[in-house]
């Protein structure tokens, strides 16, 4: 089990889902993304795109740059999508860099 708050972010990988820990750990489950929709309902993640989900509190930076992404406390920059770069600057207001 894990808690979500170590969680930094699931990426999509086919049929698979690797979760990324805050201790630097990677986990893979066989599940596919879609089926951790139900994250984004706890009100701390955020679909940001078709292969990622995000801990919101575990961004360290929102730009506009490229087309919008967020860099993530280990350094992983991840691409918002068109569909979802709107909500996303809606959702981080007067923090985004």
């Amino acid at each position: 089990m894990v808690e979500t708050n170590d969680i930094l972010y699931l990426q999509a990988s086919s049929s698979y889902t690797h979760v990324f820990l805050s201790n630097g750990a990677k986990l893979t489950i066989s599940k596919t993304l879609q089926e951790f929709n139900g994250l984004e309902f706890q009100g701390s993640f955020f679909r940001i795109n078709r292969s990622y989900i995000i801990n919101v509190n575990a961004v360290s930076k929102i730009s506009k740059k490229n087309g919008g992404y967020v860099v993530m406390k280990d350094g992983t920059e991840i691409s918002a999508s068109v569909e979802k770069r709107q909500q996303l600057f809606n959702f981080f207001g007067d923090r985004i860099f």
